[in-house]
């Protein structure tokens, strides 16, 4: 059996995670947030942090090229 794996920033069992204490850290000032809001809030952090790790690799790519001292070929 060969199972798929991914990067721990993948999983919104992960990010999940983290909201959730966030969440009970708010708890203890104060601030409440229900179920349904910290679903929202896990769906956008994954879409953030996809983009935010596209933008880092494209970035990456171009500093690389624009850096380079050696040409492709």
């Amino acid at each position: 059996m060969d199972i798929e794996t991914k990067a721990w920033w993948q999983s919104k069992g992960i990010i999940g995670g983290f909201i959730g204490v966030a969440c009970t850290i708010a708890a203890l000032f104060g601030v409440t947030v229900d179920p349904a809001t910290q679903a929202v809030i896990v769906d956008q952090a994954m879409a953030g942090t996809v983009a935010a790790v596209n933008l880092a690799g494209a970035a990456l790519a171009i500093w690389g090229r624009l850096s380079a001292v050696k040409r492709i070929g």
